[in-house]
């Protein structure tokens, strides 16, 4: 008597199952309508967390804060200056270093972070921000110069700052963690005349 295997030994079909199909992101410049994340806004002034929607067209970048459906943020994007991360926060600094927080969701399948950096690369000006540690010379000097707006105008070639990487055209918008937009001209001197 002959008995036949009804189980599968062999298969020319896969039997693992299709994971979803998630399109790649394109956030160019093209692409004219807003395109929009469920995010969480830092609040400083109040102190608290604000649950909006971020949108990102090609003109405008505007929070609308989910409960109350109103926009609460809204500025043209040639205003951005640029951004810096960390962890799941984003940082935008905008208009003269005003910067706002916001924290994108944990999305296993989707880095929405990125997202949001690669969209305001297509429609802004602005750039990814770097954090300069700067070392003083034996004159206690930092080696470069800033308008108060916070230009820098001169970076002392093979200074301290330029070996820090800080060139002619940057803009500071932070010292010390302190938001140069804070700051008058002689506090901001004084901050990096004295700081460590």
């Amino acid at each position: 008597q002959i008995t036949l295997d009804s189980g599968q030994k062999f298969s020319i079909f896969s039997s693992k199952k299709k994971e979803p199909y998630i399109p790649r992101f394109t956030g160019d410049a093209s692409q004219r309508g807003a395109f929009c994340w469920q995010i969480v806004l830092d609040d400083c002034g109040l102190q608290k967390k604000v649950d909006c929607y971020l949108g990102i067209s090609s003109e405008s970048f505007v929070l609308i804060e989910e409960s109350a459906q109103k926009a609460i943020f809204v500025i043209p994007n040639r205003s951005i200056l640029g951004w810096s991360t960390n962890g799941n926060a984003l940082r935008i600094f905008y208009h003269q270093g005003e910067c706002l927080t916001i924290n994108m969701h944990d999305f296993r399948d989707r880095d929405e972070q990125l997202e949001v950096i690669e969209r305001l690369r297509a429609v802004s000006c602005g750039t990814g921000a770097l954090e300069l540690n700067l070392q003083r010379n034996s004159l206690g000097q930092l080696g470069f110069h800033l308008q108060p707006d916070g230009i820098v105008t001169t970076v002392e070639i093979n200074g301290p700052a330029w070996s820090a990487g800080l060139r002619q055209g940057y803009r500071l918008v932070e010292i010390c963690k302190i938001a140069i937009a804070t700051l008058s001209h002689d506090q901001m001197v004084d901050l990096l005349k004295t700081s460590l």
